[in-house]
């Protein structure tokens, strides 16, 4: 797992909002369906705050294009949250925690399959 701030000069301005309190992994998928060229590594972004409003929205980023491209997740969504934790296991993203819209921490688990995600056009 690698995690990272996606605030470097290498990531292009963030097309949804700025963000804080995100997670951030570099993908092992290579048969990912995210449709990037050659199927490479995406990074896959989840959540955080812009200060205003609590996400709970995934972007994959294309390291080749420096591209962003939001997803679409089908079945339990995690509520909108800042602060969590997440873990790549396979082709799983695991989310844990955070806080909530209402400043108070979440306890909850979710999983993510990127193997089975689509392109929000």
């Amino acid at each position: 797992m690698i995690l990272c701030t996606c605030t470097s000069p290498f990531f292009p301005k963030f097309p949804a909002s700025d963000r804080q309190s995100h997670s951030c992994l570099l993908s092992k998928c290579q048969k990912c369906v995210l449709k990037l060229t050659d199927a490479r590594r995406p990074v896959v972004r989840f959540g955080g705050t812009d200060g205003s409003y609590h996400y709970n929205d995934t972007w994959a980023f294309d390291v080749n294009s420096r591209t962003w491209q939001e997803l679409t997740c089908i079945g339990y969504i995690p509520v909108p949250r800042e602060g969590h934790a997440a873990a790549l296991v396979d082709d799983v993203i695991y989310v844990f925690g955070g806080r909530g819209v209402d400043g108070k921490d979440l306890g909850d688990l979710a999983a993510f399959k990127i193997t089975s995600v689509s392109i929000r056009q």
